[in-house]
């Protein structure tokens, strides 16, 4: 005898394949039809689905760049990067150039960027953190930013020969000048005491010696100051560099 079963509320037939419920309906209504089911689609055969590429990016234009130039040809650029990123302000964009004058370029658009990147890298070098020439390049020139770029270079090297007339390397000779002095004059007084022959000529040979490296001393600091003097009155004359680039 076949068995039989009283009707289950809760049991629902699985609608059709191509049945689908609406949105928010209630369970015990019935099925809608599904607006997909036997869609035929009004794109050609060959229409690709995939988004068209938006508009491209003009390319980078800087308006002012900074080449790191070297007179050694083939010196390896193994720290043009490190020097890079120890520019302030960062710039925009920025190459390293594996052979050639140039080792590395720097790129920005804003001026004021630019010139502060320029005595920054100049500052560096100062400091024997690079031997680079950092060359700035204007592809948007202004008069007024020549003169302003003079200006800061200028107060820049001549602080930094100031720093050299003053430094402790300077202090050094000139105490060794002073020490040179005063050993002289303790070997005079030797010499005019009574003496033996043998000891009278040592003092005397001694005191020519170290007259001989006083002058030296004194010649190769006045030469220094020198030198250092005409930097800066060379500097202070604000001569103008032409060409494009510094």
């Amino acid at each position: 005898m076949k068995k039989t079963y009283p009707p289950n509320p809760s049991f629902r037939r699985a609608p059709p394949p191509h049945y689908a419920l609406a949105p928010n309906a209630p369970l015990d209504s019935r099925p809608s039809k599904s607006t997909y089911s036997h869609h035929r689609s009004n794109f050609p055969a060959n229409y690709r689905l995939s988004r068209p590429p938006g508009p491209t990016a003009p390319p980078y234009r800087p308006n002012f760049a900074i080449e790191l130039r070297s007179n050694n040809s083939g010196l390896v650029n193994a720290n043009v990067e490190s020097l890079i990123a120890q520019c302030k302000p960062s710039p925009e964009n920025s190459k390293v150039l594996r052979s050639g004058p140039v080792a590395g370029g720097l790129f920005f658009s804003q001026w004021n960027d630019a010139l502060e990147a320029t005595v920054n890298l100049w500052d560096l070098r100062f400091d024997g953190a690079h031997c680079f020439e950092p060359r700035l390049i204007r592809y948007v020139s202004v008069a007024s930013d020549i003169d302003e770029l003079q200006d800061r270079l200028q107060t820049l090297f001549s602080d930094r020969v100031r720093r050299l007339i003053d430094g402790e390397e300077v202090k050094r000779w000139r105490k060794k000048l002073q020490d040179t002095s005063k050993e002289i004059d303790k070997v005079t007084k030797e010499l005019r005491r009574p003496n033996s022959f043998v000891l009278g000529d040592r003092l005397l040979n001694r005191k020519k010696g170290l007259i001989s490296e006083k002058e030296l001393l004194a010649k190769r600091l006045g030469e220094f100051e020198s030198a250092m003097n005409c930097i800066l009155a060379h500097l202070q004359g604000k001569e103008e560099r032409r060409g494009g680039g510094w």
